[in-house]
């Protein structure tokens, strides 16, 4: 069942886009560190109102 996403999924969000990303082979991945990238990814599921912004409301 898929179901709405909620603040607390962003860390198992960002591993899956990472994934993703790294076999995507993305220059991004390939020269800053993973925790780095995973932090960006968990930001812009709550800070900002990005495509993937988690709302609750």
């Amino acid at each position: 069942m898929i179901r709405q996403a909620r603040p607390e999924d962003r860390f198992d969000i960002a591993k899956l886009v990472y994934i993703v990303w790294d076999d995507m082979e993305l220059e991004l991945v390939k020269h800053l560190p993973k925790d780095m990238v995973l932090d960006a990814i968990e930001k812009s599921c709550v800070d900002a109102t990005y495509r993937t912004f988690i709302s609750i409301f």
